[in-house]
């Protein structure tokens, strides 16, 4: 996943180091680097919580911070991540299985699609907004 920033630096996210644990879950990093114009990394970020972690989306707010939206383990993850690399803000919400997210104005926006019991019948699209 990929988003440019008004100066012409990159945000990248993704998964990583994906494997299961002895009894069998899955596990998975995010990974979130953000490179300067020419490409070069400026940072990474790993997100290891020895938990199922996975980056969906990213969007570059006009602050230079990137607000990404995946999820962690069954839940919705949004976090307001700084140009220096630390986690501003995080918040884990809903049972999402995917996740996009937008900036309006000064309103971050999310819609994730929930599945009921890991099924897509009966499923819903939530949409949640916060402010910047």
């Amino acid at each position: 996943h990929l988003a440019v920033a008004a100066d012409g630096s990159l945000w990248v996210g993704g998964t990583q180091n994906i494997r299961r644990s002895i009894g069998g879950a899955p596990l998975s990093d995010g990974y979130i680097a953000k490179l300067d114009p020419a490409g070069h990394v400026i940072r990474e970020i790993e997100v290891a919580r020895n938990r199922d972690n996975t980056i969906a989306d990213i969007v570059v707010l006009p602050s230079g911070d990137a607000v990404i939206v995946g999820r962690e383990d069954d839940a919705s993850w949004l976090a307001r991540i700084s140009g220096d690399g630390e986690i501003v803000w995080e918040k884990t919400f809903g049972a999402g299985k995917i996740a996009s997210v937008t900036v309006l104005n000064d309103l971050i926006a999310v819609v994730a699609f929930e599945a009921v019991d890991g099924h897509p019948v009966g499923a819903a699209v939530r949409v949640a907004l916060w402010r910047s």
